[in-house]
């Protein structure tokens, strides 16, 4: 039950980066509910790449639109262009594309 929860919430957040952004970005869903050592207060982790530099401006009126979304969970986002090596491994590595 948990899981769908957490499920809808990416849909519905997928549903969103997709129609702003289209085809430039990439969304990513990382971390412990994708490798199923999730408990019921994870936070969902997320990650955005763009082929070509993105308007900050867009991506700050995303993160404002997330930070504004009802749920009970936190959401990790994070700009793969702009994060470490050892994170983008492990998105790379582990991560579900939305």
């Amino acid at each position: 039950m948990i899981l769908k929860r957490v499920q809808t919430i990416v849909d519905k957040i997928a549903e969103e980066c997709h129609r702003r952004f289209g085809d430039e970005v990439t969304l990513i869903w990382f971390g412990s509910w994708i490798k199923g050592n999730a408990y019921k207060q994870s936070d969902i982790d997320l990650a955005i790449e763009y082929r070509d530099k993105l308007n900050q401006i867009e991506i700050v009126a995303f993160k404002n639109w997330l930070e504004e979304l009802p749920t009970l969970y936190s959401i990790d986002f994070v700009e793969i262009n702009k994060a470490n090596h050892l994170l983008k491994t492990e998105i790379k590595q582990y991560g579900k594309i939305l």
